[in-house]
């Protein structure tokens, strides 16, 4: 149909131009980045291309000079999981890792660890970043890794902390967040309510 050439031939031209801005951002080195563009292109070997030399690059520091070798480790172990070399992602993830706890940096390191599917040991991480209150800082990602490893009685507990976390502090700004915390710790209701009340609120802003 008319309709299907006009997408069809605005998707080569959408394509055209990432393709033409990977090839920029690879002249400048920023593999890791030309990389995302190629694959937006539609260009799958290219894209691997250029996650191959974004992944060595930073592996060995021949990329950007100011960025810590954590980062370094961190990213170069994405880049081996996006190229689906699982076992080299591991073991670079574990040597930003080793830096991440030495630093004390908590959070980041729970998060390399739900990267490389190490739930467990995200939640032990998650739990040692700690609010005055007593409450943890990062419910919404311990929720999340609580469900992957399997505790939905604690996914639901955390979820709903974090719901209620950015509903209060964050106001509309963040509603849609609470509203889907709220869904996945099991409080339909609430999350209805949520969002009936951003509805309203939208169409009052619409009418005025």
């Amino acid at each position: 149909t008319a309709l299907d050439e006009e997408i069809l031939t605005y998707t080569k031209k959408a394509q055209a131009i990432y393709a033409k801005r990977a090839h920029d951002l690879a002249s400048q080195r920023k593999f890791e980045d030309a990389g995302w563009y190629f694959l937006e292109a539609g260009d799958k070997k290219q894209a691997d291309e250029y996650f191959q030399k974004a992944a060595i690059s930073y592996e060995d520091g021949s990329c950007d000079p100011k960025l810590e070798p954590k980062y370094r480790m961190v990213r170069a172990g994405h880049m081996y999981k996006e190229l689906g070399q699982a076992e080299r992602a591991n073991g670079i993830y574990m040597r930003g890792i080793e830096i991440l706890i030495r630093n004390k940096e908590w959070f980041i390191a729970a998060i390399v660890y739900m990267e490389m599917g190490k739930y467990e040991e995200a939640i032990s991480y998650i739990k040692r970043e700690i609010r005055p209150d007593g409450t943890y800082m990062h419910n919404d990602l311990l929720g999340e890794c609580y469900l992957k490893a399997g505790y939905t009685k604690e996914a639901q507990q955390a979820l709903m902390m974090a719901a209620k976390y950015y509903e209060r502090s964050f106001g509309n700004t963040m509603r849609p967040w609470a509203i889907n915390y709220y869904r996945k710790a099991g409080m339909h209701e609430k999350a209805d309510q949520l969002q009936q009340a951003m509805f309203d609120e939208a169409s009052t802003y619409v009418t005025e």
